[in-house]
């Protein structure tokens, strides 16, 4: 089978009538962050600013030694 007959037969499989137009189950549990959730992500915004200053402190004063492309930085 190819591709689009995949694709075409998956469709005529499915009937307009038994599709369910609603949220996911598991989308409600994946957003809702419990306790330790909620601290890690705080300490890993934490720690993501100080390397973003770390670095912008790095390219203040070291751009001007020489040429660098955005990949090497």
């Amino acid at each position: 089978m190819t591709l689009i007959k995949t694709s075409y037969a998956i469709y005529e499989a499915i009937s307009k009538n038994n599709l369910i137009n609603a949220m996911n189950p598991s989308t409600y549990l994946k957003a809702h962050k419990n306790e330790t959730e909620i601290a890690n992500t705080k300490d890993i915004h934490v720690q993501d600013g100080a390397a973003i200053v770390k670095f912008m402190y790095w390219l203040k004063k070291n751009y001007k030694k020489r040429k660098y492309h955005r990949i090497l930085c």
